[in-house]
């Protein structure tokens, strides 16, 4: 009997090791690497011992909080937690994060497949700072993807979230603040890392652009969290008609 229950405790203490590592693994593997763009609402340092920066940004433009999620007319769920955009930090990120409350801004942040730390989120904010002059570069394209495409388009607005999600096979995702302000946003992919570059300089900026996309319905082939692909991003010039 003693040997019996010498086993069972050896297996359950085995596994707890184990799980516990994997639990940790699991709480620095990072699902996506991303910016947001929009104004710092709020931002509070917590705890006694540890402590971590807690704050939220409304996305791109003169928008306002979703309370509940909601499907669009084509079909895209927009969730509540949108907008506004919960995040935290920590100590090192904590001046420069608070410093820019009111303000309209910029994070980069990544987010983590497990939280088990002692952040309220699982979006830890790496750099952030206040908007910055537009690229250079007016536009880009790239080659249109090769595709049965369903439709084809173009969009105006403001690029509020840019991501690269993925450990093996990466895929590059936007939102689209659709018009000049407002509440309404599209989600978008892109085809290619360097298009995805320069759509986070224009995030960057907060500056209005075109997108132009193709829509490849159910017949997608790829990973990409969305049919929208876009293949060319252009700078709308201020001043110029929106």
């Amino acid at each position: 009997m003693k040997k019996i229950l010498f086993w069972v405790n050896v297996i359950v203490i085995c596994a707890a090791v184990i799980g516990g590592g994997v639990l940790w693994w699991l709480s620095l593997l990072d699902y996506s690497d991303g910016y947001r763009m929009g104004m710092v609402t709020k931002f509070s340092e917590k705890g006694w011992v540890i402590t971590t920066g807690e704050g939220q940004m409304l996305l791109g433009r003169d928008s306002s909080p979703i309370t509940a999620d909601y499907k669009t007319s084509e079909g895209d769920v927009v969730p509540a937690n949108l907008n506004p955009w919960s995040f935290s930090t920590g100590s090192k990120m904590m001046g420069k994060a608070g410093s820019l409350v009111g303000r309209k801004a910029w994070l980069h942040y990544n987010q983590y497949f497990l939280n088990i730390s002692f952040r309220d989120t699982d979006y830890e904010a790496l750099d952030a700072g206040e908007l910055s002059p537009p690229p250079s570069r007016k536009s880009m394209e790239v080659e249109k993807p090769l595709a049965i495409t369903k439709s084809e388009g173009v969009r105006a607005g403001r690029i509020v979230a840019a991501s690269k999600r993925g450990k093996v096979v990466n895929t590059w995702e936007l939102m689209l603040q659709l018009g000049d302000a407002g509440n309404q946003f599209k989600p978008l992919s892109v085809s290619d890392e360097g298009l995805f570059n320069y759509a986070v300089e224009c995030l960057k900026s907060g500056q209005l652009v075109t997108v132009k996309y193709v829509n490849e319905g159910v017949l997608k082939v790829n990973l990409n969290e969305t049919p929208y692909v876009v293949y060319a991003i252009a700078l709308v010039e201020e001043g110029a008609p929106k």
